[in-house]
């Protein structure tokens, strides 16, 4: 039985990022003969990932910006992603499950992989993917914030929206969509794959990564008083059943009105007008359901 091509990829710029993890990765999973690479600008996983052989076991170490840049190398083809947390955030994991290097070897060893969905984003002229969660709005400006960061700690997000609230403001945005079509003025709109953001805040309770649909909770209008003392209800997930938070699901959804931020996975793409559609069964995975 050939071995399996594993490659490392580790950024080393990540919030929670950990030399001897690394180590402890490359040890761990050694009987594969890892190649190992440490990201030096951004888009480099990207650029690593998509020069990788066909079937490629790759290993993240990183947040979720990193995840993001290898989901975008990688989606659509037959390359499989194995994460693990080095980030600030570090969130999808929160999600798909949380491997060991022991889990991380035994699904390689074994070839066990699962599918799930990545979105595509359109906006400027050109599509990108993510797997985890978008915003428009509030959410976005905070993030922009949190990346200005020379260093990002675990408090970096919770003290990147107290600084933004005060700049809070409304977007008045048109939507379309197979689940929801409207106007509607919102300080915030969430755009779904899985289910946590922002290190942790259970951003959308019931979504799921492989069920070829995004789970959408737009935020209508609502003061910075309001929004400061929602924020509990943000953190645990039941701010969706807040009267100025509608709901929905669907598979492609267009935004327009109010050019406004736009950020996926931690990463600031640009100003709405945006088209959003997932793309099911698109990425290849190790999961831990056991975590």
């Amino acid at each position: 039985m050939s071995i399996p091509e594993v490659a490392i990829i580790a950024n080393p710029h990540s919030g929670a990022y950990d030399p001897s993890i690394l180590k402890s990765l490359a040890e761990g999973l050694s009987e594969f003969d890892p190649s190992v690479s440490v990201t030096e600008m951004p888009g480099h996983a990207a650029e690593l990932s998509r020069s990788l052989p066909s079937g490629s076991w790759i290993v993240s170490l990183g947040g979720d910006g990193t995840i993001n840049e290898i989901v975008n190398g990688i989606s659509g083809t037959d390359k499989i992603l194995v994460p693990f947390p080095g980030g600030t955030g570090s969130d999808l994991v929160k999600t798909t499950g949380i491997l060991t290097v022991q889990s991380a070897a035994s699904a390689i060893r074994e070839g066990r992989y699962e599918k799930m969905d990545s979105v595509r984003v359109t906006l400027d002229g050109r599509s990108v993917y993510f797997a985890n969660i978008l915003e428009i709005g509030f959410g976005a400006s905070v993030m922009q914030r949190v990346n200005s960061m020379e260093k990002r700690g675990k408090r970096a997000f919770s003290s990147s929206v107290m600084r933004e609230l005060p700049r809070l403001k409304s977007y008045r945005l048109d939507f379309e969509s197979d689940g929801f079509t409207g106007n509607v003025d919102t300080v915030e709109t969430v755009v779904a794959n899985a289910r946590y953001f922002g290190g942790g805040m259970l951003a959308s309770p019931d979504s799921l990564p492989d069920d070829g649909l995004m789970d959408v909770h737009i935020v209508r209008k609502i003061s910075r008083f309001r929004l400061f003392l929602s924020f509990g209800k943000m953190k645990s997930g039941k701010y969706v059943s807040m009267k100025e938070v509608r709901n929905f699901s669907a598979r492609k959804l267009i935004i327009t009105g109010d050019p406004s931020p736009v950020e996926a996975d931690g990463e600031y793409l640009g100003e709405s007008p945006v088209t959003i559609e997932v793309v099911p069964g698109s990425l290849r995975i190790v999961r831990d359901r056991s975590s």
